[in-house]
């Protein structure tokens, strides 16, 4: 419900100003992945209510393996191309839960196990509260 979610947002909110981050990963906002987006929205929102300049790392899920040309029509920020130096520990987490993908297409996972990684950076300056 909306309430459920403004409480875990203000939750978050306080575990954000508590932890003084500066960088914060996110599923990218319009990935098309209902738990992805919710996610994406109530960190957002945590950001928000947390009143702290942050930037957003919003990683790449099935966004892009649609690969449609709008991608990042919508999306405020940068994309950006990163060598994934944890491709060997993602490979072997992937392989130790396997509930998370099993009923995936095959080249999907491959994907999401390659040696880089896709994000959109956009950063959350917000006026102290």
């Amino acid at each position: 419900t909306a309430e459920q979610q403004e409480t875990v947002s203000v939750q978050l909110a306080a575990l954000i100003a508590q932890s003084k981050a500066k960088d914060i990963y996110i599923p990218f906002r319009q990935d098309g992945h209902p738990d992805h987006d919710a996610v994406a929205g109530l960190v957002t929102r945590a950001v928000h209510h947390a009143g702290v300049s942050v930037r957003l790392h919003q990683y790449l899920i099935w966004r892009l393996w649609w690969r449609t040309p709008q991608l990042f029509s919508h999306a405020k920020g940068h994309l950006y191309v990163f060598r994934h130096r944890y491709a060997v520990r993602k490979k072997a987490a992937m392989a130790r839960h396997v509930s998370q993908h099993s009923g995936l297409n095959k080249g999907f996972v491959r994907l999401l196990c390659q040696k880089y990684e896709f994000y959109v950076i956009e950063s959350q300056a917000q006026d102290s509260r």
